[in-house]
């Protein structure tokens, strides 16, 4: 389920969706109340120097059989993909910009953290990242539905995982 409110200044998104059974697998968790992922997302659209922006700020949750890293080596790597002991929460939050600098031409760059403690359960396993780039449109290739972009990204990761 999502919703979404825009006005032309701010934005508001919401979602809630079903994780699934185990790490990164395929077959949803059928527990809905209790195996869940909830994202939240406020944005602020501006102008600088009569060219669009955007200020992006992102909250999320899951809950999932998910172990914390202790679980994790108490148990021994064979229960990475399903927690035996039951369902965890975890956090995640992210601050994004966005703006036009020329036409056609974009810069981006995004802060994010997450909850360290809990192993991830779906997608990639950083904790910690900054990410910034540019994005160019082709215009003048003609080709305007076309986007050309270069980004670099600094990822952590907690010291449960590293261990």
């Amino acid at each position: 389920m999502a919703l979404e409110w825009e006005n032309g200044t701010w934005g508001l998104w919401a979602g809630a969706f079903q994780v699934s059974r185990r790490a990164n697998g395929l077959f949803m968790d059928p527990a809905v109340t209790r195996a869940w992922q909830v994202i939240g997302q406020a944005d602020r659209f501006f102008q600088l120097g009569g060219r669009p922006g955007a200020l992006r700020v992102l909250y999320g949750a899951s809950r999932a059989r998910q172990s914390t890293w202790g679980e994790v080596f108490a148990n021994g790597f064979g229960t990475f993909e399903q927690n035996p002991g039951g369902y965890r929460l975890k956090h995640m939050a992210a601050l994004n910009l966005e703006q036009e600098l020329a036409d056609g031409l974009g810069a981006f760059a995004r802060l994010s953290w997450n909850d360290g403690r809990v192993q991830p359960f779906e997608f990639t396993q950083m904790d910690r990242a900054l990410s910034a780039g540019l994005a160019l449109r082709g215009l003048r290739c003609g080709r305007p539905a076309d986007t050309a972009g270069l980004a670099a990204n600094l990822g952590w990761i907690s010291r449960g995982q590293r261990r």
